[in-house]
């Protein structure tokens, strides 16, 4: 799936929109991308809550120059820290993050790039609206889970690209290319995406 074009204001990606009625707690993302550039934030992968964060997103992978960031967040504080390896634009790479209810755990290409034990407080509320991008390059292989992957489980999806646990996976986005291709959702959960505005 290929973002082209300005971030902002129009901020175009593919959403999974509305209340899924479970709570937020312990999760995964995985997303593939490859950045056209590495100056600026380029939001990835995000799932928001209803009547939850303080900020925009509560599960969370954004490049932010050339590193990724990685978030968590609640009513009242966050977890949040960028990366400690740097991504160079042009090349694919695999990014994830696994939260436990404890620890907040990034990886990029399979092994870990940073950690986070700050305790989260306050309310988080039900899964919302899971969005992927916008961001000035390609995005594949997006993946949500209600449930927090083992590092050996990371590994695996970044050896293999296609998620080989299939308990927890709520949501699963090849992007394959096609307008209407790379909204499908390949976890049997038949939650496919739309677009918002022209990505």
């Amino acid at each position: 799936m290929a973002f082209r074009g300005t971030l902002s204001p129009n901020f175009d990606c593919i959403v999974r929109a509305g209340d899924q009625g479970f709570a937020l707690g312990n999760n995964s993302l995985s997303v593939w991308f490859r950045l056209d550039n590495v100056t600026g934030a380029h939001e990835m992968i995000e799932v928001n809550a209803v009547g939850g964060g303080n900020g925009s997103f509560d599960s969370a992978i954004i490049m932010n120059g050339n590193q990724v960031e990685y978030s968590q967040r609640s009513s009242a504080n966050q977890m949040n820290f960028l990366g400690g390896t740097t991504v160079t634009a042009n090349v694919w790479n695999h990014a994830a993050l696994t939260y436990d209810g404890t620890t907040l755990r990034g990886y990029l290409n399979g092994a870990t790039n940073g950690t986070d034990a700050t305790v989260l407080t306050g309310t988080r509320g039900n899964w919302a609206n899971l969005q992927v991008g916008p961001t000035l390059g390609e995005l594949q292989d997006a993946c949500f889970y209600t449930a927090a992957l083992t590092a050996e489980e990371i590994l695996q999806l970044y050896r293999n690209r296609i998620p080989g646990r299939r308990a927890g996976l709520r949501w699963h986005l090849p992007c394959f290319p096609g307008a209407t291709n790379r909204l499908i959702d390949y976890s049997g959960n038949a939650q496919n995406f739309s677009n918002s505005g022209t990505p």
